[in-house]
Protein backbone atom coordinates (compact mmCIF):
# COMPACT_ATOMS: atom_id res chain seq x y z
CA UNK A 1 0.00 0.00 0.00
CA UNK A 2 2.61 2.51 0.89
CA UNK A 3 4.48 1.70 -2.26
CA UNK A 4 1.37 2.86 -4.42
CA UNK A 5 0.97 5.76 -2.35
CA UNK A 6 4.56 6.63 -1.82
CA UNK A 7 4.42 7.06 -5.96
CA UNK A 8 1.51 8.86 -6.19
CA UNK A 9 2.66 10.80 -4.24
CA UNK A 10 5.79 11.75 -6.20
CA UNK A 11 4.62 11.13 -9.92
CA UNK A 12 3.83 14.77 -11.15
CA UNK A 13 7.51 16.04 -9.69
CA UNK A 14 9.26 12.65 -11.20
CA UNK A 15 7.37 13.57 -14.62
CA UNK A 16 8.23 17.28 -14.80
CA UNK A 17 12.01 15.95 -13.77
CA UNK A 18 11.71 13.44 -16.42
CA UNK A 19 10.65 15.76 -19.30
CA UNK A 20 13.92 17.97 -18.38
CA UNK A 21 16.03 14.77 -18.39
CA UNK A 22 14.61 13.92 -21.51
CA UNK A 23 15.60 16.86 -23.39
CA UNK A 24 19.04 17.46 -21.79
CA UNK A 25 20.34 14.13 -22.55
CA UNK A 26 18.59 14.15 -26.23
CA UNK A 27 20.43 17.84 -27.07
CA UNK A 28 23.44 16.18 -25.56
CA UNK A 29 23.25 12.97 -28.15
CA UNK A 30 22.42 15.50 -30.85
CA UNK A 31 18.95 13.36 -32.11
CA UNK A 32 15.91 13.90 -32.74
CA UNK A 33 12.81 13.02 -30.05
CA UNK A 34 10.07 11.51 -31.20
CA UNK A 35 6.54 12.03 -29.57
CA UNK A 36 3.52 10.10 -30.55
CA UNK A 37 0.40 11.20 -28.90
CA UNK A 38 -2.79 8.51 -27.89
CA UNK A 39 -6.27 9.35 -27.68
CA UNK A 40 -6.40 8.14 -24.10
CA UNK A 41 -3.96 10.84 -23.19
CA UNK A 42 -0.54 9.27 -22.80
CA UNK A 43 2.75 9.95 -24.69
CA UNK A 44 5.40 7.38 -26.11
CA UNK A 45 8.88 9.20 -25.64
CA UNK A 46 11.26 7.67 -28.27
CA UNK A 47 15.01 8.66 -26.85
CA UNK A 48 16.52 9.27 -30.55
CA UNK A 49 15.95 7.58 -34.33
CA UNK A 50 18.21 4.87 -33.31
CA UNK A 51 16.24 3.68 -30.52
CA UNK A 52 13.17 3.50 -32.88
CA UNK A 53 15.06 0.76 -35.07
CA UNK A 54 16.53 -0.85 -32.32
CA UNK A 55 15.21 -3.58 -29.91
CA UNK A 56 12.83 -2.40 -27.28
CA UNK A 57 13.58 1.38 -26.60
CA UNK A 58 10.24 2.59 -28.21
CA UNK A 59 8.46 0.98 -25.30
CA UNK A 60 9.45 3.14 -23.25
CA UNK A 61 5.99 4.42 -21.94
CA UNK A 62 5.81 7.89 -20.03
CA UNK A 63 1.89 9.51 -19.44
CA UNK A 64 1.40 13.23 -20.29
CA UNK A 65 1.52 14.86 -17.11
CA UNK A 66 -1.72 17.16 -17.74
CA UNK A 67 -3.44 13.29 -17.92
CA UNK A 68 -1.49 12.18 -14.78
CA UNK A 69 -2.34 15.31 -12.96
CA UNK A 70 -5.75 14.87 -13.37
CA UNK A 71 -5.87 11.17 -12.62
CA UNK A 72 -4.02 12.13 -9.05
CA UNK A 73 -6.52 14.66 -8.24
CA UNK A 74 -9.33 11.69 -8.83
CA UNK A 75 -7.35 9.46 -6.76
CA UNK A 76 -6.47 12.20 -3.92
CA UNK A 77 -10.43 13.23 -4.00
CA UNK A 78 -12.15 9.34 -4.04
CA UNK A 79 -9.93 8.60 -1.29
CA UNK A 80 -10.55 11.48 0.88
CA UNK A 81 -14.96 10.52 0.28
CA UNK A 82 -13.77 6.64 1.04
CA UNK A 83 -11.48 7.46 3.81
CA UNK A 84 -14.15 9.88 5.47
CA UNK A 85 -17.38 7.34 4.97
CA UNK A 86 -17.92 6.15 8.12
CA UNK A 87 -15.20 4.13 8.98
CA UNK A 88 -14.94 5.74 12.21
CA UNK A 89 -18.43 5.17 13.08
CA UNK A 90 -18.85 1.38 12.08
CA UNK A 91 -14.79 1.03 12.82
CA UNK A 92 -14.81 -0.95 9.18
CA UNK A 93 -11.50 -1.28 7.48
CA UNK A 94 -11.34 0.58 4.25
CA UNK A 95 -9.26 -1.69 2.75
CA UNK A 96 -7.63 -0.50 -0.72
CA UNK A 97 -7.48 -3.13 -3.41
CA UNK A 98 -4.05 -2.50 -4.22
CA UNK A 99 -4.67 -3.19 -8.17
CA UNK A 100 -5.54 0.35 -9.41
CA UNK A 101 -8.40 0.29 -12.28
CA UNK A 102 -10.32 -2.34 -9.91
CA UNK A 103 -9.44 -0.07 -6.81
CA UNK A 104 -11.06 2.59 -8.85
CA UNK A 105 -14.17 0.90 -10.14
CA UNK A 106 -14.77 0.17 -6.61
CA UNK A 107 -14.03 3.21 -5.00
CA UNK A 108 -16.13 5.19 -8.27
CA UNK A 109 -19.48 2.46 -7.61
CA UNK A 110 -19.31 3.74 -3.58
CA UNK A 111 -18.94 7.13 -4.57
CA UNK A 112 -22.63 9.01 -2.72
CA UNK A 113 -23.28 5.98 -1.07
CA UNK A 114 -24.47 6.20 2.58
CA UNK A 115 -22.04 5.26 4.99
CA UNK A 116 -23.20 2.33 6.35
CA UNK A 117 -24.05 1.31 3.07
CA UNK A 118 -20.07 1.67 2.40
CA UNK A 119 -19.22 0.02 5.87
CA UNK A 120 -21.36 -2.93 5.13
CA UNK A 121 -19.73 -3.05 1.35
CA UNK A 122 -16.11 -3.49 3.06
CA UNK A 123 -17.36 -5.87 5.85
CA UNK A 124 -18.17 -8.23 2.56
CA UNK A 125 -14.21 -7.37 1.27
CA UNK A 126 -12.89 -8.00 5.18
CA UNK A 127 -15.28 -10.62 6.48
CA UNK A 128 -16.17 -12.74 3.12
CA UNK A 129 -13.62 -12.18 0.05
CA UNK A 130 -10.12 -11.22 1.23
CA UNK A 131 -10.17 -12.85 4.82
CA UNK A 132 -6.84 -13.30 6.48
CA UNK A 133 -7.25 -16.28 9.04
CA UNK A 134 -5.47 -18.72 7.48
CA UNK A 135 -7.09 -21.52 10.25
CA UNK A 136 -10.66 -20.92 8.01
CA UNK A 137 -11.00 -24.15 5.82
CA UNK A 138 -10.73 -24.19 2.04
CA UNK A 139 -14.27 -25.47 2.17
CA UNK A 140 -15.22 -22.96 4.51
CA UNK A 141 -12.99 -20.25 3.11
CA UNK A 142 -15.49 -20.66 -0.35
CA UNK A 143 -18.70 -20.73 0.99
CA UNK A 144 -17.55 -16.92 3.01
CA UNK A 145 -16.96 -16.57 -0.76
CA UNK A 146 -20.07 -17.92 -1.97
CA UNK A 147 -22.05 -15.61 0.26
CA UNK A 148 -20.07 -12.73 -0.01
CA UNK A 149 -21.17 -12.09 -3.43
CA UNK A 150 -24.91 -12.86 -2.55
CA UNK A 151 -24.31 -10.23 0.17
CA UNK A 152 -22.89 -7.15 -2.44
CA UNK A 153 -26.02 -8.18 -4.75
CA UNK A 154 -28.57 -7.17 -1.79
CA UNK A 155 -26.51 -4.18 -1.15
CA UNK A 156 -26.83 -3.66 -4.89
CA UNK A 157 -30.64 -4.19 -5.58
CA UNK A 158 -31.77 -2.57 -2.37
CA UNK A 159 -29.40 0.44 -1.86
CA UNK A 160 -28.02 1.36 -5.47
CA UNK A 161 -28.94 2.84 -8.72
CA UNK A 162 -28.55 0.66 -11.85
CA UNK A 163 -25.63 2.08 -12.62
CA UNK A 164 -24.05 2.01 -9.67
CA UNK A 165 -25.00 -1.59 -9.04
CA UNK A 166 -23.60 -2.90 -12.44
CA UNK A 167 -20.29 -1.24 -11.39
CA UNK A 168 -20.16 -2.38 -7.84
CA UNK A 169 -21.12 -5.93 -8.82
CA UNK A 170 -18.68 -5.98 -11.05
CA UNK A 171 -16.12 -4.95 -9.11
CA UNK A 172 -16.86 -7.16 -6.49
CA UNK A 173 -17.22 -10.22 -8.52
CA UNK A 174 -13.89 -9.39 -9.90
CA UNK A 175 -12.43 -9.49 -6.19
CA UNK A 176 -14.21 -12.83 -5.39
CA UNK A 177 -12.04 -14.22 -8.21
CA UNK A 178 -9.23 -13.03 -7.13
CA UNK A 179 -10.70 -14.51 -3.52
CA UNK A 180 -10.65 -17.93 -5.22
CA UNK A 181 -7.50 -18.30 -6.08
CA UNK A 182 -6.01 -17.30 -2.75
CA UNK A 183 -4.19 -19.52 -0.63
CA UNK A 184 -2.34 -19.88 2.54
CA UNK A 185 1.31 -18.48 2.74
CA UNK A 186 4.43 -19.79 5.53
CA UNK A 187 3.11 -17.51 7.64
CA UNK A 188 0.15 -18.87 8.61
CA UNK A 189 -1.45 -16.16 6.38
CA UNK A 190 -3.94 -16.19 3.39
CA UNK A 191 -2.03 -13.94 0.53
CA UNK A 192 -3.62 -12.92 -2.63
CA UNK A 193 -2.03 -12.38 -5.74
CA UNK A 194 -3.25 -8.84 -7.06
CA UNK A 195 -0.10 -7.12 -9.57
CA UNK A 196 -0.76 -3.07 -9.24
CA UNK A 197 -1.47 -3.02 -13.29
CA UNK A 198 -1.90 0.00 -15.19
CA UNK A 199 -2.79 3.65 -14.20
CA UNK A 200 -6.53 4.22 -14.85
CA UNK A 201 -7.18 4.96 -18.72
CA UNK A 202 -3.84 3.30 -19.71
CA UNK A 203 -3.88 0.28 -22.42
CA UNK A 204 -3.57 -3.00 -20.48
CA UNK A 205 0.45 -3.37 -21.84
CA UNK A 206 1.36 -0.47 -20.19
CA UNK A 207 4.46 -0.52 -18.53
CA UNK A 208 5.72 1.18 -15.11
CA UNK A 209 9.49 0.62 -15.51
CA UNK A 210 10.03 2.16 -11.89
CA UNK A 211 8.27 -1.49 -11.18
CA UNK A 212 10.47 -3.59 -13.13
CA UNK A 213 13.67 -1.86 -11.96
CA UNK A 214 12.19 -2.69 -8.08
CA UNK A 215 11.36 -6.05 -8.76
CA UNK A 216 14.64 -6.92 -11.15
CA UNK A 217 17.71 -4.61 -10.29
CA UNK A 218 16.82 -3.39 -6.81
CA UNK A 219 20.51 -2.25 -6.28
CA UNK A 220 19.39 0.20 -9.40
CA UNK A 221 16.62 1.18 -8.09
CA UNK A 222 17.96 1.88 -4.24
CA UNK A 223 20.10 4.03 -5.98
CA UNK A 224 17.33 5.93 -8.51
CA UNK A 225 15.03 6.14 -4.71
CA UNK A 226 18.31 7.74 -3.05
CA UNK A 227 18.82 10.33 -5.31
CA UNK A 228 14.66 10.74 -5.65
CA UNK A 229 14.01 11.42 -2.48
CA UNK A 230 17.06 13.52 -1.19
CA UNK A 231 15.61 16.12 -4.40
CA UNK A 232 12.43 15.87 -3.39
CA UNK A 233 12.76 16.61 0.18
CA UNK A 234 15.01 19.54 -0.82
CA UNK A 235 13.44 21.02 -3.72
CA UNK A 236 16.33 20.63 -5.57
CA UNK A 237 15.12 20.56 -9.39
CA UNK A 238 18.72 19.44 -10.65
CA UNK A 239 18.76 16.18 -8.08
CA UNK A 240 15.45 14.87 -9.89
CA UNK A 241 17.03 15.31 -13.63
CA UNK A 242 20.10 13.73 -12.27
CA UNK A 243 17.88 11.39 -10.27
CA UNK A 244 15.78 10.52 -14.00
CA UNK A 245 18.58 10.35 -16.12
CA UNK A 246 19.77 7.52 -14.11
CA UNK A 247 16.63 5.60 -14.67
CA UNK A 248 16.53 6.47 -17.67
CA UNK A 249 20.03 5.54 -18.86
CA UNK A 250 19.29 2.52 -16.88
CA UNK A 251 15.78 1.79 -19.08
CA UNK A 252 18.09 2.17 -22.10
CA UNK A 253 20.33 -0.16 -20.74
CA UNK A 254 17.72 -2.71 -19.90
CA UNK A 255 15.76 -2.33 -22.97
CA UNK A 256 19.04 -3.34 -25.09
CA UNK A 257 20.84 -6.26 -22.72
CA UNK A 258 17.73 -7.78 -21.36
CA UNK A 259 14.49 -6.80 -23.06
CA UNK A 260 12.57 -10.17 -22.16
CA UNK A 261 12.09 -8.70 -18.80
CA UNK A 262 9.88 -6.11 -20.09
CA UNK A 263 7.68 -9.09 -21.94
CA UNK A 264 7.82 -10.64 -19.31
CA UNK A 265 6.22 -8.06 -16.76
CA UNK A 266 3.29 -7.80 -20.10
CA UNK A 267 2.85 -11.63 -19.85
CA UNK A 268 2.81 -12.04 -16.07
CA UNK A 269 -0.36 -9.19 -15.78
CA UNK A 270 -2.00 -10.65 -19.08
CA UNK A 271 -2.11 -14.40 -17.44
CA UNK A 272 -3.34 -13.04 -14.24
CA UNK A 273 -6.25 -11.19 -15.64
CA UNK A 274 -6.78 -14.64 -17.70
CA UNK A 275 -6.85 -16.54 -14.70
CA UNK A 276 -9.05 -14.13 -12.96
CA UNK A 277 -11.57 -13.92 -15.93
CA UNK A 278 -11.70 -17.56 -16.14
CA UNK A 279 -12.34 -18.48 -12.07
CA UNK A 280 -15.75 -19.79 -11.04
CA UNK A 281 -17.13 -18.43 -8.33
CA UNK A 282 -18.83 -21.28 -5.63
CA UNK A 283 -22.72 -20.98 -5.72
CA UNK A 284 -23.17 -22.28 -2.44
CA UNK A 285 -25.39 -19.87 -1.90
CA UNK A 286 -27.03 -18.93 -5.11
CA UNK A 287 -30.59 -19.43 -3.80
CA UNK A 288 -30.97 -17.54 -1.36
CA UNK A 289 -33.76 -14.55 -0.65
CA UNK A 290 -32.94 -11.43 -0.95
CA UNK A 291 -36.20 -10.11 -0.48
CA UNK A 292 -35.11 -8.30 3.00
CA UNK A 293 -32.84 -8.71 5.71
CA UNK A 294 -35.11 -11.25 7.50
CA UNK A 295 -35.50 -13.79 4.58
CA UNK A 296 -31.65 -13.29 3.93
CA UNK A 297 -31.01 -14.23 7.54
CA UNK A 298 -33.27 -17.46 7.57
CA UNK A 299 -32.30 -18.45 4.04
CA UNK A 300 -28.68 -18.43 4.36
CA UNK A 301 -28.52 -20.49 8.04
CA UNK A 302 -30.58 -22.46 6.01
CA UNK A 303 -28.61 -23.13 3.39
CA UNK A 304 -25.17 -23.41 5.14
CA UNK A 305 -23.40 -26.31 5.17
CA UNK A 306 -19.83 -25.39 5.56
CA UNK A 307 -19.72 -22.19 7.50
CA UNK A 308 -19.19 -22.82 11.64
CA UNK A 309 -22.35 -21.36 13.23
CA UNK A 310 -20.70 -18.41 15.00
CA UNK A 311 -18.97 -17.56 12.26
CA UNK A 312 -22.13 -17.79 10.27
CA UNK A 313 -24.27 -14.97 12.38
CA UNK A 314 -21.09 -13.07 13.50
CA UNK A 315 -20.53 -12.45 9.94
CA UNK A 316 -24.57 -11.76 8.93
CA UNK A 317 -24.14 -9.48 11.91
CA UNK A 318 -21.65 -7.28 10.81
CA UNK A 319 -23.50 -6.78 7.44
CA UNK A 320 -26.65 -6.17 8.75
CA UNK A 321 -25.65 -2.65 9.90
CA UNK A 322 -27.58 -1.09 6.78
Amino acid sequence: MNSINNYHENSISMYTALKAAQSSQVANEGKETKELKKPIGSIIVELSEDSLAKSRESKFQVLDGEWREKLENQHLQNQKIWEESGAVVQNVEKRIIPNIQLNEKLVNSLDSSDAKVIDAAHSIINDNLLIRDATTTEEERKALISLGLEKAKYLAENYMTKEKATDFLSAMEEIAKIAVNGGNNQNGVIQYDIPRGPLVGAPDDYINEFDVMKKNDPTAWHEYSDLMNKAVKSGDTEGMISAMKHALNWSKQTHKENPQIFDEQIKHYSDWKEQVANSKIPDLFSEIDRTTKESFLISADKLNDFIKQETLERNIKAFLII
